[in-house]
């Protein structure tokens, strides 16, 4: 696994690394995340109760302090003192609490470009994630759990959120910048994983990035 540390936001630091990004969808349910030990990963807002990613990101300022506060759980606010990983924010308008590093915001979407200028958002967590594994040069980068939809009252593979949004908007507010970065050269080296787990509903990204099983990306995985 590569060691970040010190070259966080040093753009290229991943360069020659495949990187799997994992979101919070329904189609996680069943999923085995002991497959991801050891990994390269950027494991997006409550990820890290699951398994340990390399990079834990959150866009909305709140949910490090929600954590703290005790909005989940007790034991998700005892997991999170006990992340040994990075946990990263992105700065778009209140300040993440102070062991966040944080990445400057350059708006909804745009270019991948050097991180050291910052990252577009796309209005999500899981698209910031995507977008800062492409600016450390990871190449593929393996999508895991961006559904942009729901299974029933299920909003996601855990409890929730504090604060839900609708599906429609879910949808509607995210799926553009996917759309454009799908059409990008860096877009290319984007797959999204097709669940080989009883996994329902699938993403909706699948009509825009090229899709693979999951073992054929562990197989493809330099670890």
């Amino acid at each position: 696994m590569t060691n970040l540390k010190a070259d966080l936001l040093a753009s290229g630091c991943w360069h020659g690394h495949s990187c799997f990004v994992v979101g919070g969808g329904p189609s996680l349910r069943h999923f085995n995340f002991s497959q991801l030990d050891g990994r390269l990963s950027i494991g997006t807002n409550r990820a890290y109760e699951f398994f340990s990613p390399t990079v834990l990101l959150a866009i909305d300022a709140r949910f490090y302090q929600w954590v703290l506060d005790g909005k989940y759980s007790r034991e998700a606010e005892n997991k999170l003192a006990c992340y040994k990983g990075i946990k990263v924010g992105i700065r778009i308008c209140h300040p993440h609490i102070s062991d966040v590093q944080e990445i400057k915001s350059l708006g909804e979407s745009g270019p991948i470009i050097p991180i050291e200028q910052g990252i577009y958002h796309g209005n999500n967590s899981g698209y910031s994630a995507v977008a800062l594994a492409l600016a450390l040069g990871a190449d593929p980068v393996y999508i895991l759990g961006i559904d942009l939809r729901y299974d029933g009252d299920h909003t996601h593979h855990h409890d929730g959120h504090p604060e839900r949004t609708s599906e429609r908007q879910l949808f509607r507010k995210c799926i553009h910048p996917f759309i454009k970065l799908s059409t990008t050269v860096e877009g290319k080296r984007v797959r999204l994983i097709n669940p080989e787990w009883p996994a329902l509903p699938f993403s909706r990204l699948s009509d825009y990035f090229d899709t693979i099983p999951f073992t054929e990306a562990i197989g493809g995985h330099d670890g």
